[in-house]
């Protein structure tokens, strides 16, 4: 979702349901973003994208586990779903002004 000079951003869960607890809290329900299965092969079925914390990794970090075959890039999320995401976050109160400035804006 964003990048800084050194860090990587994402929101990097995805859960096939939101959990019930999630109901209770407007503000963290407003940051699950429904992913369609007939938009992206990789799932088994219509899920959601958890947009509620932000998770950082150090590019370097990132690259070496890429390189390693740690981690493996399986997909990107439509250029439509990332703007829809990211005016999601700009938008709520769960992250700070910080958090937003560095990740969320270009």
């Amino acid at each position: 979702m964003g990048v800084n000079e050194d860090k990587v951003a994402g929101f990097f869960f995805i859960n096939s349901n939101v959990h019930r607890s999630i109901y209770q809290k407007p503000e963290q329900l407003a940051l699950q973003y429904p992913l369609k299965r007939s938009d992206y092969n990789f799932l088994d079925h219509d899920s959601f994208l958890c947009a509620t914390q932000v998770l950082t990794l150090s590019k370097k970090f990132l690259c070496n586990s890429i390189m390693l075959g740690d981690t493996l890039v399986i997909s990107n999320l439509r250029d439509d779903h990332v703007e829809e995401v990211l005016e999601m976050v700009r938008n709520s109160r769960v992250f700070s002004k910080i958090e937003k400035e560095q990740f969320f804006y270009e």
